[in-house]
């Protein structure tokens, strides 16, 4: 049975409904009018493909990633930067075979959000858009398991252009967005005109109100004014090398196949998936900065991350010494501090203390954590398969990687750095990357897929020089506690290895910015060691530190709270 006929199978089998005609905008779904409309875009193209091959595609791919218990609801157009539809986005419930309306998803979104909702720092207002990761788990419980398919609207680029495993940010935050353009119009009603797709992570809500217009990140909710985010052309060339590909993908989904019955259960172990063994260890680190130290302390937290239910990685504890709130409001390990220089303006990458950097990242790990790593950077052409060969290496040898998109594939003038956990094969043949997107505060947020030929690079992270199994872990408190001011509590830590003999316990009231001792060179032991503490400073952004030395002062592992815990008042 070709492959082609399992497609036309698999469409059949999830009950498509009757396609709508190239260059039809798309009906719209009718919300209460404090919720955005449905995006629009120019469908008058070329090299169009039919809205019947689009959702055969998209209901193909979300089958082989999410199996046959799924709905699929109404698909809505991106744009290019002059406002050319691009790709359309097709959005999928998991687990049920009924997709809410979506106002429903919006009323829903927007109680749990009342319920979640912080005070920000300084100004006391409600901050809607910063969310705990609590937040995203709940949502996922109560409004159910989403993910959305981009499929490219030509036939001159890759069919399958993103794959997320999470709601759509216009059903997650564009009432937010609305709310945003309002205020930066000054007006009472506006309109969401475009959605526009620029690259990973650079997507845009469009707002109109009488001739103005405004652009807000579907991510950070910033707003922008048109002129600064549309200004450059798209470029629609695309390598010769990979048209070839590109047309053969196309063919494979349009060509004329007749149907058989066949057990969608049986397709199930045609797909493969790989991810690394203790993907779960990779740490999820919201944008700070920008992508690559994002990308690149994810990469590195690998190797001295703790995961209730499966451990950590015993040889590198001076890799990640404690978790902190961050001056853009995200929970990071301290390393990205470490690597990036916060008091340049802008922040750079750290220099050594004469003035002169480092030569790669596996240098800067080994002068100043004292291991020896190695780093390997490879640039991506048709000559290596895109890096395709060096991934599948590295999955398969366990380790992440930074994986990047380059300028000029899908957007002129921006590439992006992401972490790899894995690929996929699916029955096609087609390779996708799953990456952690580097925007997002949980697992499922952040990951997506993309098609293996839109590398642009990878950088490699070899472990070396490490420190014997020696380690230790934080038990109690390590986030979600609540403690009592003047009542004792036990801080209870995990020491791994015979080398650490002394233990500096210490607590930051203010998220990890600033510490202060609460015992020095305590003498400690392997495996379970606790202190009786008495908390004498109320906070809700307590964490602790625990640092483990030698009995000749040499430091060997830390670790902290990864979330804050809380101190209150006594009765």
């Amino acid at each position: 049975m070709s492959k082609i006929v399992v497609l036309i199978i698999i469409v059949l089998f999830l009950g498509i409904a009757a396609p709508a005609c190239v260059g039809e905008v798309p009906p719209e779904v009718l919300p209460p009018q404090d919720y955005p409309s449905m995006p629009i875009a120019n469908l008058d193209v070329e090299n169009a493909v039919s809205m019947a091959t689009l959702e055969n595609v998209a209901d193909a791919h979300a089958f082989e990633l999410w199996g046959e218990d799924i709905a699929r609801g109404q698909s809505f157009p991106v744009a290019d930067a002059t406002g050319d539809v691009f790709a359309y986005v097709f959005p999928y419930i998991r687990g049920s075979t009924h997709f809410p309306e979506y106002a429903e998803i919006f009323d829903e979104i927007r109680q749990l959000r009342l319920n979640y909702q912080e005070i920000s720092e300084g100004d006391g207002q409600p901050n809607s858009i910063e969310m705990p990761a609590e937040f995203y788990n709940e949502l996922r419980q109560t409004v159910g398991e989403f993910g959305s398919i981009y499929v490219s609207a030509r036939s001159t680029n890759f069919p399958i252009l993103r794959a997320s495993h999470f709601l759509h940010p216009y059903l997650l935050v564009g009432d937010l967005a609305q709310e945003e353009a309002m205020r930066y119009l000054d007006r009472e009603e506006t309109r969401l005109d475009k959605l526009y797709f620029l690259g990973p992570l650079q997507e845009y809500f469009e707002f109109t109100s009488g001739e103005d217009r405004i652009l807000i990140h579907v991510n950070s909710l910033e707003a922008w004014a048109p002129e600064e985010v549309l200004s450059v052309e798209p470029d629609s060339s695309v390598p010769p090398e990979l048209m070839s590909e590109i047309e053969d993908m196309w063919e494979q989904v349009t060509e004329p196949a007749t149907p058989i019955e066949i057990d969608a259960n049986d397709l199930s172990g045609t797909i493969i998936l790989k991810l690394i063994p203790l993907w779960k260890l990779v740490p999820v680190v919201n944008w700070t900065y920008w992508c690559v130290p994002t990308a690149t302390t994810m990469v590195v937290g690998f190797w001295d991350n703790y995961y209730k239910g499966i451990g950590t990685i015993n040889d590198y504890g001076r890799l990640i010494d404690y978790w902190f709130v961050h001056s853009s409001g995200n929970n990071v390990p301290n390393f990205i501090d470490e690597i990036i220089d916060p008091q340049t303006t802008p922040p750079t990458w750290r220099k050594r203390p004469d003035g002169t950097g480092y030569k790669d990242l596996g240098e800067f790990i080994n002068e100043t954590q004292k291991y020896n790593f190695s780093f390997q950077e490879e640039s991506a052409s048709s000559s290596n398969y895109y890096c395709w060969n060096i991934l599948k290496g590295e999955i398969d040898s366990g380790r992440p990687l930074l994986w990047s998109v380059p300028p000029g594939v899908v957007h002129p003038d921006i590439g992006h750095a992401m972490t790899a956990i894995g690929y996929r094969i699916d029955t096609r043949g087609w390779k996708f990357v799953i990456v952690y997107n580097t925007w997002g505060k949980t697992a499922e947020d952040q990951k997506d897929e993309y098609y293996y030929a839109y590398c642009s690079g990878v950088g490699c992270l070899f472990p070396g020089g490490g420190t014997g199994g020696n380690n230790l872990i934080i038990i109690y408190p390590d986030g979600g506690e609540a403690l009592q001011r003047l009542v004792p509590s036990t801080i209870t830590w995990f020491v791994c290895g015979d080398t650490i003999k002394k233990t500096t316990l210490s607590f930051s009231a203010d998220g990890g910015k600033t510490w202060t001792a609460i015992v020095s060179d305590l003498t400690t032991k392997a495996c379970w060691n606790s202190y009786q503490w008495v908390p004498e400073t109320a906070t809700t952004k307590g964490r602790i530190r625990v640092q483990g030395y030698t009995d000749t002062d040499e430091y060997i592992a830390g670790d902290g709270s990864q979330k804050h815990f809380s101190v209150t008042q006594a009765p």
